[in-house]
């Protein structure tokens, strides 16, 4: 972080622009870039970033930004392992994406729905973060199964994630279960309620395919409102483009130990999914406990 920062700060000595990004724009409101710690606008005084402010907004934007998304491609590999029939599913897709048409998997984002469907449904289970904190501006009422609650001002208020996220109400009895086709609707099947009514769509890859929108308030991983994850676009490119390139030409499973069948290391996979810590993210206690072994596809699996 140290050396992005002065790289910036150089950049900036000699008149170089550098590259439009974040990185470059803190550097440019470092109090320390100027002779004077603010600075007029508009008829109003605005406060300058010091060098503490910028390291700890460089380290926000890394964890934000690469840490969350590696450990939902994390789980979600995982995932794939103990489930072939998801993984299977996921691939038709993109064999019908690829071989259809040329682009980047950037410029296929939006085709690829399955994929993002896989990051979703994982997101789902397995937050990054598995609450959201909120303090009440003002008093307010609640209405909660035909009792009121009043709520005093200044009052914090933690949105329990996993516990939204897995509630029958919203995501139907299979609520536990990872099953990314749930967010696959057709046009014949938009009318039901997410979480219900939802089949496995193995053989179907068709243009009438959308996501599922979830009801206001059941679905947050990114937060919600004013406060929502500024990089959850980026976040979803960037997973749909990483596991649509390893999957199109690679099948993935867990690695066996001797003499260990296929259902006994599929459970070993299971158990070590169950078995989660949180600390600034949420992420398997111990994932090393199982190997994946990426194999490459015969050329008759793919199209």
């Amino acid at each position: 972080m140290e050396e992005s920062l002065e790289k910036g700060r150089q950049n900036l000595r000699h008149e170089s622009a550098g590259p439009g990004n974040l990185l470059s724009a803190l550097v440019h409101s470092l109090g320390e870039a100027k002779e004077t710690s603010t600075y007029r606008k508009e008829g109003s005084t605005v406060s300058l970033l010091s060098r503490a402010d910028a390291l700890g907004d460089i380290y926000v934007f890394s964890l934000a930004g690469h840490e969350t998304t590696g450990n939902a491609l994390t789980f979600a590999i995982y995932l794939l392992a103990a489930h072939p029939e998801v993984q299977a599913w996921v691939q038709e897709e993109i064999d019908s994406v690829y071989g259809n048409c040329d682009g980047s998997p950037y410029e296929l984002f939006p085709r690829l729905k399955r994929c993002l469907a896989v990051m979703l449904e994982t997101l789902r289970l397995f937050p990054s973060v598995i609450a959201v904190p909120k303090l009440t501006q003002q008093q307010q009422r609640l209405q909660i199964n035909g009792r009121e609650y009043e709520v005093p001002r200044k009052t914090m208020v933690i949105l329990n994630i996993t516990a939204i996220h897995t509630h029958p109400k919203h995501w139907g009895q299979d609520s536990l279960v990872w099953r990314p086709s749930r967010w696959i609707q057709s046009s014949r099947d938009r009318t039901q309620p997410h979480g219900q009514g939802m089949k496995e769509k193995e053989g179907a890859i068709g243009e009438d395919e959308e996501l599922l929108q979830p009801a206001a308030g059941t679905f947050f991983p990114w937060s919600d409102g004013s406060r929502v994850c500024p990089g959850m676009r980026y976040s979803k490119v960037e997973f749909v483009a990483v596991l649509s390139t390893l999957l199109q030409h690679h099948h993935v499973v867990p690695r066996r130990h001797a003499g260990e069948g296929k259902e006994d290391a599929r459970q070993r996979t299971l158990g070590v999914l169950g078995d989660c810590k949180f600390a600034m993210t949420l992420y398997m206690a111990d994932a090393r406990r199982v190997a994946m072994c990426w194999t490459p596809r015969s050329p008759e699996g793919r199209r």
